[in-house]
Parts: C-alpha cells; sequence; structure tokens
C-alpha cells in the first residue's frame, strides 16, 4: 500500500466561522457607520485611526487563521494584535464617550474575552500537537520508516525465494 501522510497543515478553523471574527466585523461596520455619523469628515484623526483599528481587528483574524495552517506563532501574534487592535478601538470609544459624558461599557465585553479563550485555546493545542516542523518531520520519518520496512521485507522475500530456488535445484544469478 502506497505512503498516504497525512497534511503537514494543521487544520485550522474557518475564520468565518468564528464568533469573534463576526463580532470583529460586525464591530468594523459599525465603527465605520458611527464615524460618519458622530464624527467629522475631515481634519479629525480620530476617524482614520478608530476605522483602521476595526479594520486591523477584524483582517488580523483572517490573516492568522490562514497563517496558522503552517505556523502557530504567526497565528497566535497576529490574533494578539487584532485583540490589541480591536483594544485600541474600545479605547477611542471610550474617549468619546467620556468627552460627550456618556456611559461607558462594562469592561468584560465579549469580543476580547472570546479572543483571549481562544488565544488560550491554541496555546494548549500548541504544548500538545507541536507546530509545523514537528509535523513535517513527524511525516518525513513516518515516511522513511514504511520505506525502511518495505525494503526490509522485499529484502527477506529476496532470501527466500533464493532458498526455494536453491532447494528446486535452480542455478540463479
Amino acid at each position: 500500500m502506497p505512503y498516504q501522510p497525512a497534511s503537514i497543515f494543521k487544520p485550522t478553523a474557518n475564520w468565518r466561522e468564528l464568533r469573534f471574527y463576526q463580532k470583529s466585523d460586525a464591530l468594523y461596520q459599525l465603527t465605520v457607520a458611527f464615524c460618519r455619523r458622530f464624527l467629522p469628515p475631515y481634519g479629525d484623526r480620530t476617524v482614520d485611526q478608530m476605522v483602521q483599528a476595526a479594520r486591523s481587528g477584524k483582517q488580523n483574524i483572517v490573516e492568522g487563521s490562514e497563517d496558522g495552517k503552517t505556523s502557530t506563532e504567526m497565528e497566535l501574534k497576529l490574533l494578539n494584535v487584532a485583540r490589541a487592535s480591536i483594544g485600541e478601538l474600545r479605547e477611542d470609544y471610550e474617549d468619546y464617550l467620556k468627552s460627550h459624558t456618556l456611559a461607558l461599557w462594562d469592561k468584560r465585553h465579549p469580543v476580547d474575552r472570546m479572543m483571549v479563550n481562544y488565544l488560550a485555546f491554541l496555546e494548549k493545542r500548541f504544548v500538545t500537537e507541536g507546530g509545523i516542523k514537528e509535523r513535517m518531520h513527524a511525516q518525513r520519518t513516518g515516511y522513511r520508516q514504511q520505506q525502511d520496512a518495505r525494503l526490509a521485507a522485499l529484502e527477506q522475500e529476496n532470501v527466500r525465494l533464493k532458498q526455494l530456488l536453491q532447494a528446486h535445484g535452480i542455478k540463479y544469478e
């Protein structure tokens, strides 16, 4: 039976199905609408900062999830960048609310908590399953072991066939 390696690429969650991605996408859309409605269109860098922080949160989840197929390190880094961008955006919203004497959100907002939990899950998976270099080594080692076993079996078969030929008085070269 030919060697059929498992993929060296780590299975990753479909980022579109991650609840914190869905929430970050909604946060981006809401931030764009908020900035258009409540902030001046020109002359205030806050608008660009808020929209870019919201976009960075969303886009780094996508990039981190895609990079996670080969690099847990990059996945963790980019997801943490996403979390930090959303934290930056939260600070901008808090500044707006404070400067307009409006109520603040509770600090236990679920987007950040969900991402922190997912980062903890990824860390645990890395500890138990390793990274791409370990998966690549395991695949190559498994292939070599299978090839070595096949070669040993063929060598034994060759010895057996030679003995069979000799037992029947057949000359071989």
